[in-house]
């Protein structure tokens, strides 16, 4: 899976930032369906690669399971929890893991006069251009300029040791291998598990890495619906209900169903099956939908005062509660309070970068809370199943992510 998905990354890479760089509006409507055709089936096996790592968490998280038991029934006297999330902190950066020491170095020149914390600084310019997909998921936005001298100065007034913060991020993954090793030594871990544990951490990195490119091809897909949109005399929001394989069709015809477009909208249901896709609309996705069994959601004691998740990183933290789930909700929180979220996504991680420590609902070893709070060093506590129920914003949390506890004090 790694090799095939080492393989056809730098493909979608190097052609999505083709066609991100380009004038669409120059192409015929036969060149540009041509593009979306040769854009799309990277994009899709890319995604493909990317199913084993969901199923390490669903439904039960079998693989995290097991390799905290091994750990547990191979020493009693070691805190497995920590070991194990020792031994699943990358060694290596992914992009987003760049951007932010890249960012903290822009920070450095700041503070000493080197560069102006303005847009159109050029060095500002070129960080907003390498990275402006990073929180762009499957319909954006992507940072700007702006949103760089932003950043930057959240950095700044926030009184971080910057030079110290430098050095952290640049030693943390040298300094994690040397963990790891010295674990694998100390535990007398066997070369089967010791590999175990390897494929796994790979997983989580190509978990992230992957995710990312994703962002990028979607950025390019993005800006091919939007001249769709342009020529068929829609809305953006309309072209993305086609069908993936019904726009180079519309492309080179001209022609498209609006009124479709605009009923798959309102509302509607993607049914998919080994012969393909197709959206089940109005009154009959309605219907379907009440013939579904859905889960009904639990009653929860309001009243507890103590929640108890796995530890994603150890360390502790106390601070006030802002609840993040949306791109909305990042405009409330403030540096230094604990972000509780019922699952954190990619769109996220600015609110996550200024959190002293991470709460979620839900997650595994691999999930996206776990992997972003070990790339910034932040304490996490995953799977409380209610924090975002039990907690609202403003109330005083104490995090004790080393024992997985999360406190109201």
């Amino acid at each position: 899976m790694h090799v095939k998905s080492d393989k056809i990354l730098p493909q979608l890479r190097n052609y999505a930032w083709k066609i991100i760089e380009s004038d669409l509006s120059k192409l015929s409507n036969e060149e540009l369906a041509r593009i979306y055709e040769q854009l799309l089936p990277l994009q899709t096996e890319l995604h493909l690669y990317r199913v084993p790592s969901w199923l390490l968490e669903i439904p039960f998280e079998q693989l995290g399971i097991y390799l905290l038991n091994y750990l547990k029934k191979f020493n009693p006297d070691i805190d497995a929890v920590l070991v194990l999330a020792d031994l699943l902190t990358l060694t290596k950066p992914a992009l987003g893991t760049q951007e932010h020491l890249e960012l903290y170095e822009l920070a450095k020149e700041v503070v000493e006069g080197k560069i102006q914390l303005s847009v159109g600084e050029e060095k500002i310019a070129a960080h907003a251009r390498k990275y402006c997909f990073l929180p762009f998921a499957c319909e954006g936005p992507t940072w700007t300029e702006k949103d760089v001298v932003k950043h930057i100065q959240e950095i700044i007034e926030a009184g971080t040791d910057i030079e110290q913060e430098i050095l952290r991020q640049k030693n943390q993954f040298f300094e994690a291998e040397k963990k790891q090793n010295a674990w694998f030594d100390n535990l007398k871990i066997d070369e089967k598990h010791k590999h175990l544990f390897r494929v796994t951490k790979d997983l989580v990195y190509q978990k992230a890495w992957s995710k990312e490119h994703q962002f990028l091809g979607f950025y390019a897909l993005d800006k091919i619906l939007r001249e769709v949109a342009k020529r068929l005399l829609i809305s953006i929001r309309q072209a993305r209900y086609f069908l993936p394989q019904e726009v180079p069709s519309a492309i080179r015809s001209g022609q498209c169903d609006a009124d479709e477009l605009n009923e798959r909208w309102k509302y509607s249901l993607l049914y998919v099956d080994a012969n393909g896709s197709k959206f089940i609309v109005g009154e009959e996705a309605r219907y379907v939908m009440s013939k579904m069994n859905m889960a009904r959601e639990e009653e929860v004691d309001l009243s507890v005062q103590e929640l108890r998740g796995q530890t994603a990183v150890p360390g502790a933290a106390k601070g006030k509660v802002t609840i993040v789930n949306t791109i909305e909700d990042m405009k409330k929180m403030v540096s230094g309070n604990v972000l509780v979220s019922e699952m954190t996504i990619p769109e996220i991680v600015a609110a996550m970068k200024k959190a002293s420590a991470i709460v979620t609902d839900m997650g595994g070893i691999v999930c996206h809370a776990a992997i972003v709070s070990r790339e910034l060093g932040i304490p996490c506590v995953i799977g409380t199943k209610i924090a975002t129920k039990v907690f609202r914003d403003g109330d005083m949390v104490e995090v004790d992510a080393t024992k997985g506890i999360v406190k109201k004090i």
